[in-house]
């Protein structure tokens, strides 16, 4: 892709919970090697260890730096596991076994929480706490129905070791 919801990115996006941003200069392939068509290049696997995102497919280049079909971002603007969204704060516990949602006033929470593919893994109601210990390392985006009917979406990374 070229772009994600009016967003240029160049194969590669990453999602901060509000709005899609391009991750470096993407992924491309000169041309140079046999394992990829010049233009850009394709990611077909991602994954996540020790906060970092690693992505393999057919390039050779990525971020604009020579890649060959395997590269790594140390840093992910956005990404991190506590933040503030609205009146609603996100955290995992230490052994990221749980997540645990809480605002202003305090109160219990509804949603889920959604793979990069859009599939949910898990869902939550009247919870302040969730159970997160099943489902693997990786980025996860959870979305979070407030007591009003808001809805607030919100970016987790889960790196257990």
């Amino acid at each position: 892709f070229t772009s994600v919801e009016g967003v240029p990115a160049n194969s590669i996006a990453v999602w901060d919970g509000i709005q899609w941003s391009a991750l470096g200069s993407g992924l491309n392939c000169n041309g140079g090697l046999t394992t990829c068509i010049a233009g850009n290049g394709v990611g077909y696997a991602l994954g996540v260890y020790s906060n970092e995102l690693y992505v393999g497919g057919s390039f050779d280049h990525a971020g604009g730096l020579p890649a060959l079909n395997i590269a790594r971002w140390r840093s992910l603007s956005g990404i991190n596991n506590e933040s503030n969204v609205g009146t609603i704060k996100v955290n995992l516990n230490e052994n990221q076994t749980k997540l645990i949602i809480y605002g202003k006033p305090a109160t219990y929470y509804s949603g889920a929480i959604y793979n990069l593919a859009g599939s949910s893994v898990i869902t939550f109601s009247n919870k302040t706490e969730v159970d997160i210990a099943k489902i693997p390392n990786n980025i996860y985006i959870i979305k979070i129905i407030e007591p009003s009917g808001s809805v607030v979406s919100k970016k987790i990374v889960i790196t257990r070791k």
